[in-house]
């Protein structure tokens, strides 16, 4: 019963830990774009998009422990799907949709084919195709 009722309070702690930092998070957004120059805005809409990408890397390594060098190539995908439509005249929230499930595509197709394998063979796998995505992009004259 007391074990029941510890792990019922330490739930309540983090629930409430989690909302008050969702609060915080919710008032920042909102503050930010409204109360920022436009050069603070870019500023802190990169600092943004690179601490989520941080979160990813110590989501993968840290966490999850797995070995993946490839990351970055979602990343750039994304980021390049959005260049591509917005240069075109597309709505960003439709861009930020579409780059996503260019992206999801993308990293669903890797895992299919480097999913049996585990350690520095999975590690190289993800490197390589990485690097393919690389070249791919540096090649092609979009």
């Amino acid at each position: 019963m007391r074990v029941l009722a510890r792990t019922r309070d330490r739930l309540g702690r983090e629930r409430a830990t989690w909302l008050a930092g969702a609060a915080a998070t919710l008032a920042i957004a909102i503050a930010v774009p409204v109360l920022s120059r436009p050069a603070d805005l870019h500023f802190w809409t990169e600092t943004a998009v690179l601490a989520l990408y941080a979160m990813s890397v110590n989501l993968l390594l840290g966490y999850a422990g797995i070995p993946s060098f490839g990351q970055a190539a979602y990343f750039g995908i994304g980021a390049y799907a959005v260049g591509l439509l917005a240069t075109r005249g597309f709505p960003l929230p439709l861009t930020i949709l579409a780059a996503t499930v260019v992206a999801t595509v993308a990293a669903v197709i890797v895992i299919r084919l480097s999913v049996r394998a585990s350690g520095l063979a999975f590690s190289m796998l993800t490197l390589a195709f990485a690097q393919a995505l690389f070249t791919v992009t540096f090649r092609l004259d979009l």
